[in-house]
């Protein structure tokens, strides 16, 4: 990830590529959609110049893809690009699932995790894809809190924001719904137990689960 700028350029620069980073996850900006520096710099009231660099960071992040002769575009994920994320994803929110199974203290924390996970809940037993994208996000968030790794929430965090523009196209059966729900209940118990390798075993797992979801939504090479 790149080193946030401390300057006045450096916070607009960050500023802009933040804003491209949520369009991405509220589906404002779609795989392959063009994004129009000039535009950009009109609508968030900054100079080309700073969109121009938000567009190289983001670039050098694999999120864009700045073409010759056509600027800048939303880059494709390839089959690749997902199995990769997923590996990553894979050991990083399993070591946060451990963290999380090490660190939790207090009915604060414990009611964070359990509001989290019966919202996610809800949403599978009603078969609710859109609510249970949003809340799945946010149940996997909370246990990167919980792991109180600052620099692992970080790296986590960046690898979810090209899966959103999967995500939202996405549409999960019955079964899968509850794979994943049953997923979430053993995250939790391992969780709430203190027990950091069943934790990790099982967040492991539900992400490796999901990746295979995931790989079905990509058209092969």
């Amino acid at each position: 990830m790149a080193p946030l700028v401390r300057s006045a350029q450096g916070l607009a620069v960050n500023t802009v590529a933040d804003y491209i980073k949520n369009g991405i996850r509220i589906g404002k900006f779609a795989a392959g959609q063009r994004l129009v520096a000039s535009e950009l710099a009109a609508d968030l009231a900054v100079s080309l110049g700073v969109v121009r660099e938000a567009l190289s960071l983001l670039d050098g992040a694999g999120l864009i893809e700045l073409l010759p002769n056509r600027g800048a575009q939303i880059r494709p994920l390839s089959r690749d690009d997902v199995r990769q994320i997923f590996e990553l994803r894979e050991a990083l929110e399993g070591q946060a699932a451990a963290l999380a199974a090490r660190n939790l203290q207090g009915m604060k924390a414990r009611k964070a995790l359990m509001d989290a996970f019966k919202a996610a809940d809800k949403a599978a037993a009603a078969g609710n894809v859109v609510d249970y994208r949003a809340s799945n996000a946010a149940f996997h968030q909370t246990i990167l809190t919980l792991a109180n790794n600052p620099r692992l929430v970080d790296v986590a965090s960046e690898l979810t924001v090209p899966i959103y523009q999967l995500q939202l196209s996405m549409l999960l059966n019955e079964r899968e719904l509850k794979v994943a729900a049953a997923g979430h209940r053993r995250i939790v118990d391992a969780i709430m137990a203190g027990d950091e390798n069943a934790a990790r075993t099982e967040m492991q797992e539900h992400v490796r689960i999901s990746g295979a979801v995931m790989m079905r939504l990509v058209e092969p090479a």
